[in-house]
């Protein structure tokens, strides 16, 4: 459990670099979820609105495969 929610994590922080020629990174989108939703918290909806607008996708099949789903991780595709 914790150790796939580190390499999920991971994963997203390296596709932002790649999507985005390293100007975004998975701490800037934690950063604007505290910025904007501090006064009422989120939901996975607004974390993935910040992805796409980051970079353009749409992010809605990656985050309900390997975070709300139990898709297994693709780091071929990465690595």
């Amino acid at each position: 459990y914790y150790t796939k929610g580190a390499a999920v994590a991971w994963l997203l922080d390296i596709q932002l670099m790649l999507k985005t020629a390293n100007r975004v990174r998975l701490d800037d989108i934690m950063r604007q979820l505290w910025e904007r939703y501090l006064h009422r918290g989120y939901e996975n909806r607004d974390f993935i609105g910040l992805l796409n607008e980051a970079t353009s996708d749409d992010w809605s099949a990656w985050f309900a495969q390997y975070v709300e789903g139990t898709g297994e991780l693709d780091f071929d595709h990465i690595l």
